[in-house]
């Protein structure tokens, strides 16, 4: 008999190392550019200059304190805390801080944010404007939270509802199903009742008193670091930051770490089954649990990281290829590990299966997971893993010259609060390259990846929405009987290589010419493909492209209904020639070179991506494969037609998929681009269909290329002409094509009452405004310029009255709808107040539409809009946007340039006027989505007779419903 102990764990605290930086005691060495500092009251700080998005500096306030350390009477209030930081700091009361923020150029929720979790709570600030008065106001803001928040109970009162809300809207099927899995896997331990929302009862109750006593028992200096990134002078930075936070200390002795609770090892094999109808699908997760044991941070660690990387990384491959096979019992798979919260390391594989399948998947997913511990890796599978690794690094080491503020801050944060050692790139790929190219066997890979595994710790966790019959005890015994099943070891497989040899002598340059305002070059070839270049520096060695070929979904042809996405798949997954999709991605391993993905739009079919400049031939090449010899394999089809299965049933058990089936088809009246393809018509394509309709695209359609990054111009322009340049003669004019913009809405007013299957207990309300039509295109942008503005205005309107006057909803929210041609603002409230918030929405806008928006409001809104325009022409994806169809379709392509000029001269007049005609209350379409036992009563409520059109779309949408469920 196994002996039974025990092992209690207690949460990491940053100052039980006895030294500042992990650094101080590593043979790793910390990237120069950095700089750490610690005051004399225990804060730290890491800064990092950067500059390769000019004037962007981004700040973010690591505080080490989250919902594991509240007690029993305080669940919920490390949240609560994060929500009265932007409440009111000292020099910030109430909402100044938000607004000032906004004056600076930073919109609420992108550009400053907070979050809690478990064991941490962190704020970010994200400035696109360097100025000392800008860094002085992120400053004070983080150290106003980190020491001087003004608590108000009045306010505190009025949060109660917001974060009442939040809970309600975070209340989903995937919460119930985590809880349910962190009790089974995680019994024992502190986490499981210390999830971050807290207790209805202590949000309802929290004061001044509760929250101001765990603010100053946690929020101490010795538990935060500070974080800052961005395109400031080093010794500004550290000055203002002593003057800051150096006068923050600790008034009460440091607290107890609290204890994390007790969990068993060495157990026998566990199992769970969890039922609940409204899930998506039927899912088994594996786990294997151990002690948590701090990893050393030395070169040695980092190349036991890269042995265990391999390990799964080769697990998740023979897994992937599996479950392409028709006769295999999961669709999908996935093996991982991860540390949870430095409690425990857990190993797990998770698959998603169909529920007749589910102990077959069991019996696969134990021998492929044996299969890897008895015979190890194959020589392929190690070698070209190996390849991509060291691909992957180098590749950073070269990015590295133009890291940006916001890539490099949230990593800096991560490593930072790991307690790691940010090194640099061109170090971590030294390493990586000394273990892989000299110093890499299979034999301790092997044993490192085994170790990970506590095969003694295993539980079996089911997640299903059907109604199986299985017991827990049947999937445990299924789990025993698989591992006595004798194993072959895994085949070796042959090395393959691709080339596209179809093509004839290199195309010529017809054409040449230079545009000045752009600083791009334009061309045609001899076979009528257009080119459009521009050399740029944001991106050290990475060229961005663009193929825009055909008309996308309006291509003339046999086009079955529904074969959009059919398409899109087929070309992606059917590989090219005699070569599969995944024997082209070992074909190509070691490189950047991918398969490429062919997108349907409207007017065009587009492939868009990014690769090295030293594999841009390769991609080119690959490419043109897929151009004139596509697969159209069917090896994905059966997964395809499940996972068609699986969206329509689950249409009818969300807000958002009612959304689609019911709400957007009503109120286009049918309009082809808002209405649903039946589920038997997706299911009867086929791949022969796609050869059908696609052949003469890929092969003949008028194409342009637009090519954006770090590049030699002549040596992309050749690679050019020898790839897609000598395919055959093209279309030298693409189909005349016009957008089609305008869908006429339902007639307003409107009020409708829509429903779905749930018992969550939230609703949707929403309000649309259609704008007037238009007769041109420049007519177009300005409506939709005066719409977004306007929307942005109602959206802080929204903010201001529904969440913070009212503590009615969370995150109400307001954007254009340009496929709508529309203003919609919504908000998820309780069923019961569905009616009343769409009432609120409307009065909210005409507020605006009859008194107008201020100046206050306007400028707030302007600032960062401004600011964010200028920010995006220092990236590598607005000039690819800027430059495709710069020839064809040449008087669509000034659009960013026509609505940025726009922006910079639109008045306070202009959208008040606008905001008169857009938002009158008898243009309002009022729409809400309840759960079905909320139905009668919210329309009884809104007052809803059941009218002809109503009692139709009823019986439509009882009608689809009753078919999904069949």
């Amino acid at each position: 008999m196994k002996q039974l102990f025990y092992v209690t764990l207690f949460i990491h605290s940053i100052v039980s190392f006895g030294h500042d930086w992990p650094h101080d005691v590593s043979d790793l060495k910390p990237d120069p550019r950095i700089v750490y500092g610690k005051l004399a009251n225990g804060f730290r700080y890491v800064f990092m200059p950067n500059d390769q998005l000019p004037k962007h500096f981004a700040i973010r306030l690591h505080v080490n304190a989250g919902s594991l350390m509240e007690e029993e009477e305080e669940r919920g209030l490390a949240h609560f805390l994060e929500h009265m930081s932007f409440k009111g700091i000292k020099g910030y009361p109430e909402d100044k801080m938000i607004q000032t923020l906004q004056y600076l150029g930073l919109p609420f929720g992108t550009h400053n944010n907070a979050h809690t979790s478990f064991d941490e709570t962190v704020y970010q600030l994200d400035f696109m404007n360097n100025t000392s008065e800008n860094l002085d106001h992120g400053l004070k803001i983080m150290s106003g939270i980190a020491d001087r928040m003004l608590l108000d109970e009045t306010l505190i009162i009025k949060e109660r509802g917001v974060i009442s809300a939040e809970k309600r809207d975070s209340y989903d099927v995937g919460y119930k199903w985590y809880c349910d899995f962190s009790e089974f896997v995680y019994k024992g331990l502190r986490i499981n009742d210390r999830m971050p929302i807290g207790l209805e009862s202590v949000i309802k109750s929290a004061n001044t008193t509760l929250l101001r006593n765990f603010y100053k028992k946690w929020y101490r200096p010795e538990r935060m670091v500070l974080v800052i990134v961005g395109d400031l002078d080093r010794h500004e930075v550290e000055t203002k930051i002593h003057e800051y936070f150096s006068t923050f200390s600790d008034l009460l002795e440091a607290p107890k770490e609290p204890d994390s609770g007790m969990i068993k090892y060495n157990q026998e094999l566990k199992s769970r089954i969890y039922k609940d109808k409204e899930l998506t699908e039927t899912r088994i997760e594996f786990n294997s649990l151990k002690p948590y044991q701090k990893k050393v941070i030395d070169r040695g660690g980092r190349k036991e990281a890269i042995y265990e990387f391999i390990g799964y990384r080769i697990l998740n491959d023979r897994l992937g290829v599996l479950a392409k096979q028709d006769d295999f019992p999961f669709r999908t798979a996935s093996a991982s590990t991860y540390t949870a919260y430095d409690l425990l390391t857990s190993s797990y594989i998770s698959i998603e299966c169909e529920p007749d399948q589910i102990l077959r998947a069991i019996t696969t997913m134990e021998n492929e997971l044996r299969r890897v511990f008895e015979y190890g890796f194959t020589d392929e599978e190690f070698d070209r893993i190996k390849r991509e690794i060291l691909h992957n690094y180098k590749n950073n080491m070269v990015l590295d010259e133009t890291s940006k503020t916001s890539d490099l801050i949230e990593t800096l944060l991560k490593v930072t609060i790991e307690e790691g050692v940010c090194t640099t790139y061109k170090e971590d790929y030294e390493i990586a390259k000394e273990l892989l190219e000299t110093e890499a066997n299979k034999d301790e890979c092997l044993r490192i990846f085994k170790n990970s595994w506590d095969t003694h710790n295993l539980s079996i966790h089911l997640s299903t929405n059907s109604d199986v019959k299985y017991t827990e005890t049947q999937l445990s015994e299924a789990y025993r009987k698989s591992q006595k099943i004798a194993l072959d070891a895994p085949e070796e497989r042959k090395i393959v290589s691709y080339r596209f040899n179809g093509l004839s002598e290199p195309g010529t340059v017809l054409k040449e010419e230079y545009n000045a305002d752009r600083d791009s070059y334009h061309y045609k070839f001899s076979n009528n493909i257009r080119v459009n270049l521009k050399q740029t520096n944001f991106d050290k060695n990475q060229i961005f492209y663009q193929i825009n070929f055909g008309n996308g979904e309006d291509e003339p042809g046999d086009k079955p209904d529904g074969i959009e996405g059919m398409a899109s798949r087929t070309l992606y997954n059917g590989g090219v020639g005699e070569l599969s999709k995944e024997e082209l991605l070992r074909a190509f391993a070691g490189s950047g070179v991918e398969v490429p993905y062919i997108s349907i739009g409207e007017g065009a079919f587009t492939i868009s991506s990014s690769i090295e400049s030293d594999d841009f031939e390769k991609q080119m090449n690959l490419i043109c494969g897929c151009l004139m010899e596509p697969a159209y394999r069917s090896d994905e089809l059966k997964q395809r037609h499940l996972n068609i299965v699986d969206f329509y049933k689950n249409l009818n058990q969300t807000i958002d998929g009612v959304m689609h089936l019911e709400v957007f088809p009503y109120l286009t009246n049918g309009h082809d681009n808002h209405v649903l393809w039946p589920m038997e018509t997706l299911i009867a394509r086929t791949p022969e269909e796609v050869k059908n309709w696609m052949t003469n695209a890929l092969k003949q359609a008028y194409m342009e290329v637009t090519i954006v990054g770090d590049f030699n111009k002549d040596e992309v322009l050749e690679a050019l002409l020898k790839t897609l340049g000598a395919l055959s003669e093209r279309k030298d004019h693409k189909q005349c094509y016009e957008p089609d913009y305008l869908v006429a809405l339902q007639k307003a007013p409107v009020k409708r009452v829509f429903s779905y299957h749930s018992t969550l207990p939230q609703a949707a309300s929403t309000v649309y405004w259609e704008l007037p039509a238009y007769q041109n295109d420049d007519q177009w942008r300005i409506n939709q310029a005066r719409a977004t503005v306007i929307a942005e205005i109602l959206d802080e309107r929204l903010r201001q009255v529904v969440r913070l006057e009212l503590g009615e909803g969370y995150s109400p929210s307001t954007e254009f709808s340009s496929a709508l041609n529309a203003i919609a603002a919504n908000t998820i409230t309780d069923p019961e107040k569905a009616n009343y918030l769409c009432e609120l929405i409307v009065e909210i806008a005409e507020g605006i539409a009859l008194e107008g928006a201020t100046e206050d409001e306007f400028d707030r809104v302007m600032r960062p809009k401004l600011l964010d325009a200028e920010s995006e022409k220092f990236t590598n994806w607005y000039w690819l946007g800027r430059l495709a169809w710069s020839q064809e379709y040449a008087h669509l392509n000034d659009y960013a340039d026509f609505i940025n000029d726009y922006y910079k001269k639109i008045t306070l007049k202009e959208i008040n006027d606008a905001a008169k005609e857009y938002l009158k209350v008898e243009k309002a379409l009022k729409i809400m989505v309840v759960p079905d036992r909320h139905r009668k009563r919210v329309e009884e409520i809104a007052g809803i007779k059941n009218s002809t059109i109503s009692i139709f779309m009823d019986k439509v949408g009882q009608f689809l419903k009753e078919l999904l469920a069949a």
